[in-house]
């Protein structure tokens, strides 16, 4: 036999060895269907655990767990996450890069918009809340809560007929979601 025959049945069977891992995968996320990225089963252990850390306050130790979680992975979900425990902190700084990080690879996620939004919104930014939130609806126009943030930014703005104009169109193509209606009805 001749050596390109063993090249060849070398790299079959070292191809066989190893488990192919897609580029995304579709997972539930917050009780709806979403595609991300590929992650290791290792990054869901560490997602718990960031999870934990961020629910007892720990917020520092939360950041660390996200950062092992995401294995290096570019994700707006867990982007998100890292970016709100940085926030809670505080460090905005950090928060703020994250944010950049993810919608440089992501434009149109819909977790880092919100959280820009709220951000801006908390620092008195009203300009980029708004254009973050119209984003986040662009992205993900069937979600209720770019468009509740959208309608309570108007209002807060004594902008009421926009923030009933926006909240009715909502209504419109969506009758049945409740946290519209009911802020439709407010």
């Amino acid at each position: 036999m001749t050596r390109p025959f063993f090249v060849a049945l070398a790299a079959l069977a070292l191809g066989g060895c190893f488990r192919y891992a897609p580029d995304t995968i579709d997972r539930a996320v917050g009780g709806e269907r979403r595609r991300g990225p590929w992650v290791p089963p290792s990054g869901y252990e560490h997602f718990v655990r960031a999870e934990l850390e961020a629910e007892h306050g720990r917020f520092r130790e939360a950041i660390g767990e996200y950062e092992l979680a995401r294995s290096g992975v570019i994700d707006g979900y867990l982007l998100a996450r890292e970016a709100e425990a940085a926030a809670r902190v505080p460090d905005l700084a950090l928060a703020e890069r994250l944010i950049d990080e993810g919608l440089s690879s992501d434009a149109g996620s819909e977790p880092l918009l919100l959280l820009r939004a709220r951000l801006a919104s908390e620092r008195g930014d009203r300009a980029v809340a708004e254009d973050a939130l119209r984003r986040a609806h662009d992205a993900a126009p069937e979600l209720a809560a770019p468009v509740l943030a959208l309608a309570a930014l108007c209002a807060e703005t004594d902008r009421d007929d926009e923030a009933l104009a926006i909240l009715d169109a909502f209504v419109v193509s969506r009758p049945r979601d409740v946290p519209a209606l009911r802020a439709l009805l407010e």
